[in-house]
């Protein structure tokens, strides 16, 4: 297996390209990643399945809300720690 990168260019409608990549940004991905999700997920399988869970990908989305989970924590425990200081007489 080649593991050179071709750099590939097609045409498609440009409102529909700025939906594809914001669909893609609030999934934590970009929108080459989702393209080359789909590559080899077609060359595996052969055929496009929209349902299909792509584990990669999920784990991209799992680990995304970990970290955006562990910022919130992190937020609502300093608020309360401030909460308690002012409330201490």
């Amino acid at each position: 297996m080649d593991n050179k990168t071709k750099l590939a260019t097609f045409n498609v409608r440009a409102d529909q390209w700025d939906e594809f990549k914001d669909l893609a940004k609030r999934n934590g991905l970009n929108a080459s990643e989702v393209l080359r999700e789909f590559v080899e997920s077609y060359l595996k399988d052969g055929s496009i399945e929209t349902s299909q869970c792509d584990r990669p990908q999920l784990e991209r989305r799992i680990n995304k809300i970990d970290r955006d989970l562990n910022g919130l924590t992190r937020r609502v425990e300093a608020m309360e720690r401030i909460n308690q200081e002012c409330c201490i007489e």
